[in-house]
């Protein structure tokens, strides 16, 4: 998790470099803008949603709704909640690069973790990304992140086939790449802003 931390003061740090100050004798009005997101790349396999809320020039909350349905063995479904703050370094909310920490809960729709008998996850996570703005509302980005996850709850009684050690290695490559507590998560974005 040190390691995580250090990444994540790198970047952000030099994105800091990089950005273009702004005047503080320059009266932007901060408008209170509200932009949906959809991960196009995610439909093969469930949906993801978001909604991102302008608080200030430079500050937004958002919260992702992601869900791993269809074409993935029963084992890998899940659906996952994350709140999370962004900060843009560059630009402005839905223009410029920012920095996110996020926190995610979730859940599996069978019990299939590292623990093996949990169904139930958390997941902290830092990322950055970046925004850019098309035409008309529609906007366009990408996201990489890194995070870790925790599994929780009772334990349950779970009846499972023999599965030999490198179907059990896949399994577990699968679930870290491939579903809503994946340790590291790489997608665009495509955005709408509403108002």
């Amino acid at each position: 998790m040190n390691r995580l931390l250090s990444l994540f003061i790198l970047l952000v740090s030099s994105g800091l470099l990089y950005a273009q100050p702004t005047s503080t004798t320059d009266s932007v009005k901060c408008e209170h803008a509200f932009y949906i997101s959809l991960r196009p790349q995610t439909l093969v396999y469930g949906i993801a949603l978001g909604a991102e809320y302008q608080l200030s020039q430079k500050f937004a909350f958002e919260t992702e709704f992601v869900s791993h349905l269809w074409l993935l063995p029963r084992d890998f479904r899940a659906v996952a909640l994350y709140p999370s703050a962004k900060w843009y370094f560059t630009g402005q909310v839905g223009h410029g690069f920012y920095a996110k920490i996020k926190a995610g809960v979730g859940s599996f729709f069978s019990a299939f973790s590292k623990d093996a008998e949990k169904r139930f996850f958390a997941t902290p996570a830092i990322g950055i990304g970046a925004r850019f703005q098309l035409r008309k509302g529609w906007g366009l980005g990408f996201e990489t992140s890194l995070s870790n996850y925790y599994t929780f709850g009772d334990k349950r009684r779970i009846v499972r086939q023999n599965r030999n050690s490198q179907q059990a290695q896949s399994d577990y490559l699968r679930l870290l790449l491939l579903s809503p507590a994946s340790v590291a998560d790489v997608y665009f974005v495509v955005t709408r802003k509403l108002w």
